[in-house]
Parts: structure tokens; sequence; C-alpha cells
């Protein structure tokens, strides 16, 4: 444990006068992102700068990185103790990741407050703007440590966002970590990197449109708080009637989404398939209003997939809906735009060329990545992982594969009918 490292970095803020207790709150100034002039959107010849190599060596693919925390253990109590409240607090800590070091990070717990119970194994966020808004380390500013207590393998994540990028679609990285806290071995962990400003800058030519989670939340450019682009996406595919003639609709869609994008990503968690994403019915994923291409979908959140009951082997590509969803509605925009011939058959055409070069191959992927993450997994001290059931899900991941695979090409030799 750092000696007085509470103390020193509660005063480092104070001096700056950056604490949470100056008027902040977590997604206000601290984490705005707030839009700044940018390239040119009338030029032909920008192009988006790839993901940063500031960061690369931290999303190494198929790697497993070393993160470290130190923190005062009365805050890390004080954090664990305001779970079972259900009270999320950031507490001070210093990062260090290969020898480099963030003196003045903060730390919280994510996921859902039933996530934080001491039988579960508690994920975390580290923040690096929490008490300097400008604080970034290699240009992040968060980590963001995934281990959600429904997958066993802690590979699910990893393999959706794998075929993603291999796909061709917009995905963040990701990888596993093991996390140190205070020295001592705490868990392995999916290493998933964060859709926020910071990565529309690596990943979009233009990034000072509009970013929304879950298709509604306002995650940049809070200040001028001006969310009238998603206004008009909404009352266009909210307020078209499922029955009918889409003609007008099927007119003016694409000057406000990318469809091509949008196909490309649904065709990805229909071969998944995504239990409680876009595709199903659900929720996980972000909508980035780029200036020059309209909306584009980003996924997130992909660690429900190949679920037996939420995203069996056996879903329809085109029709199947998650209980997930609760309502068992799909979103408008895919139940209207699987109705169009020309963009249901250019889904169909991503799903066999998905499937053929990248999907069928995922099983091996699986059975890789649960070969690597089990040493770790077995060692971890404050989360028991069940031998047994860790096989019994990698081996049902693979067989998974198979069975969507052989799934997909007989629903595309009947031409989905």
């Amino acid at each position: 444990m750092l000696d007085g490292y509470r103390a020193a970095a509660l005063a480092w803020a104070a001096c700056t006068c950056l604490l949470p207790a100056c008027g902040q709150t977590e997604g206000t100034s601290n984490d705005a992102g707030d839009a700044s002039v940018h390239d040119d959107i009338n030029a032909t010849d920008v192009q988006p700068p790839g993901p940063s190599q500031k960061n690369a060596s931290m999303f190494a693919p198929g790697s497993i990185v070393d993160y470290h925390v130190t923190t005062d253990q009365t805050d890390w109590d004080h954090m664990i103790q305001s779970a079972y409240k259900g009270e999320e607090v950031y507490i001070p800590c210093r990062f260090e990741f290969d020898g480099e070091a963030f003196e003045h990070a903060a730390m919280r717990l994510k996921g859902n407050t039933t996530d934080w119970l001491p039988e579960n194994k508690l994920q975390f966020v580290v923040r690096f703007n929490w008490y300097d808004k400008k604080g970034r380390f290699r240009g992040l500013r968060r980590v963001f440590l995934e281990a959600n207590p429904n997958d066993p393998s802690t590979c699910r994540n990893n393999l959706s966002l794998h075929v993603m990028r291999e796909a061709g679609a917009v995905t963040p990285r990701s990888n596993h970590a093991r996390l140190y806290v205070n020295g001592a071995f705490y868990g392995l962990y999916e290493n998933i990197e964060y859709v926020d400003r910071e990565f529309l800058e690596d990943r979009f030519a233009f990034p000072d449109g509009n970013l929304y989670k879950n298709g509604e939340f306002l995650k940049t450019n809070e200040k001028q708080d001006d969310t009238s682009d998603l206004d008009a996406f909404n009352d266009l595919v909210w307020g078209e009637p499922l029955q009918g003639d889409h003609s007008d609709f099927y007119e003016k869609i694409p000057k406000l989404v990318d469809m091509d994008a949008l196909l490309l990503h649904v065709a990805v968690e229909a071969i998944l398939p995504a239990g409680d994403s876009f595709w199903s019915g659900g929720w996980n994923y972000y909508w980035y209003h780029d200036p020059t291409r309209g909306f584009v979908i980003l996924p997130w959140d992909l660690d429900d997939v190949m679920s037996a009951e939420l995203a069996p082997a056996d879903a329809d590509p085109l029709t199947w809906t998650s209980v997930a969803a609760g309502d068992l509605e799909p979103h408008p925009l895919w139940a209207l735009a699987r109705e169009n011939p020309v963009w249901r058959a250019q889904f169909k055409d991503n799903l066999g060329r998905i499937e053929k070069d990248i999907y069928r191959d995922l099983g091996g992927v699986a059975k890789e990545c649960c070969a690597r993450v089990w040493p770790d997994l077995a060692k971890g001290p404050h989360y028991a992982f069940d031998k047994e059931e860790f096989d019994k899900d990698c081996q049902y991941l693979q067989d998974h594969v198979t069975q969507r695979s052989k799934f997909i090409r007989d629903w595309l030799d009947a031409d989905g009918k």
C-alpha cells in the first residue's frame, strides 16, 4: 500500500479545485468531451486516423496485459461498503502499466448493483480525468475492466468484438488484463476500449458529432446539449408505421443513417447471435452522428452473445427478438430495413461473407481464448472459478459456433424462408 496516498491525492485534487465536491459529478464537465473545430467536412481526402498507437500495447489482440492500482485500504473498504447501499463512488488510486504510472487516477465499481455482491467477481472502471478533466493515460480517459458473472469463459466480449473488427465494422479493441491491487493479484478481466471522444478521434475523420449511449444518452458535446439530430432521427424512425408503403421512409432514412454500416453491424449481431443488442431488440450499442455519414452504429456490451436462452444457435437472422428486450419488439429501424428488398439482400450478403470468412473459424478462436485465460482465472483469489463449469462453457461456445454456422448456411440456402 502507498502510505498516505489518499491524503496526497485529495490534497492535489483540492489545490486544483478538481474534486467532485467542487460541483462535479460523472457525466458533467469531467467527461464532456465537448466538440472543437476539426477538419473541414467539405474536404474529400480526409481519412480517419485509425486506432491510436499511443495505447496499442494495452489492447494487443490475443494478449493478457498487467494493470496495477494502488489505493488506501480505507478508501477501498469505503468503495465496497458503498456498494451494499447501491451507491457508486470513486476513490483515488495510482495506476501503472508497463512501467508508466498515472499518479492521480480514480476508480469505481461498474455494472449493475446486483453484480457488486461479494459472491460475484467485482468489475471496475479506472478514470484518468476524474480529478483533472484533461487527464489522459496514453491518450485514454479510462480503463474498462469487464467480468460478466453470466460469462464463465470470460471470452464473449472478446469473441464478439473480434468478429466485428474482422468484418470491417468500427469497433473497440479488446483483450484481457490481470489486475493487481496494492501489489497483490486480484483477478483477470476482459479489457475493453471505451467508446468516448478519444475513440471518435481515433476512428473518424470528423469526430465532433454527438455520441449517444443506448441510442439515447448524450455522451459528447454535453455543454451544447443539442439533441435535435437524435430528435429528427427518432421522429422519422419511430413515427413510421410498420404497416403500409415505406417508399418515402426508404428515401429519407439514408440521409440520416449510414445504412451500409448498420446492415454490416446487424449481420454480425445476427450471426453471433447477440442476445441484448440492436439486432435482437436490446439497447446495448452507441449511435455516433458523423457529420458526413449520418448516424453510425457502434457495438458495445456484447457479453450476452451465444446465450442458449437469449441467443440460441437456431435464432432466425431476420426475425429473432430476445427476451432481454422485455417487450419482444425489434427496433423499428431494423424492422423497416429488413422489409426493403435491397437492404434485405445486402444483409444476407453480409451474413454469407462473415460466416464463410470469419465466423466458422470462431470456435478455434474461442478454444485459444479459453486456454489463454484459464491459468489466471484458476488462481484468482477473490472469485472461485469452477473448472468443470469453465470447461463446459468453453466447449459450449465451440459447439455453438459449429451449430450456428450450419444453421446460417442452411438458412441462406433456403433464402431465409
